[in-house]
């Protein structure tokens, strides 16, 4: 003898003794197009448009095809003028950088200036990402010891 379990347009569940079959309507490509949105959506909420201190897999993708992964370094600008200063990452197994951005505040001119900024030939703020640091330099005493935010994407050798 069959119990239905669930009434339902979409599933029907039945028991007979201790067997228990579902059936549906629903047809396998519309059960895997459900799932893929559903994957999707989950892949958007993970790392989508997330900015973080913590390394996040955007759902974004390299022109290899190499799946792109962002980090953001909040820092403080070089404490002199002139001279490179480096700024280990810790970045594992980074194979390209594709998209870098740096920009340093300075709360005493309401200014953000980004990366390779060129106001004269004194008046400067470069940013370089390396594969095992980030390099920059300031060329005026006011943006010198300021915060400063990076924001860096890139491909990793792994994937």
């Amino acid at each position: 003898m069959a119990v239905n379990l669930i009434d339902s347009d979409d599933i029907q569940v039945s028991q007979t003794g201790e067997n228990i079959q579902l059936e549906t309507s629903t047809s396998m490509s519309e059960i895997n197009t459900k799932l893929g949105e559903l994957e999707q959506s989950v892949t958007d909420l993970k790392g989508g448009e997330v900015y973080s201190t913590s390394e996040v897999k955007t759902n974004k993708k390299w022109h290899n095809n190499k799946p792109i992964y962002r980090k953001v370094f909040v820092l403080t600008s070089p404490t002199q003028t002139g001279t490179w200063t480096d700024y280990t990452h810790n970045i594992a197994n980074i194979d390209e950088f594709t998209f870098y951005s740096a920009n340093i505040n300075l709360p005493t001119v309401g200014h953000q200036y980004f990366a390779d900024f060129y106001e004269s030939s004194t008046y400067y703020f470069n940013f370089i990402p390396k594969l095992t640091v980030f390099s920059a330099r300031v060329g005026y005493s006011q943006y010198t010891n300021k915060n400063m935010t990076v924001v860096v994407e890139y491909t990793k050798t792994t994937d």
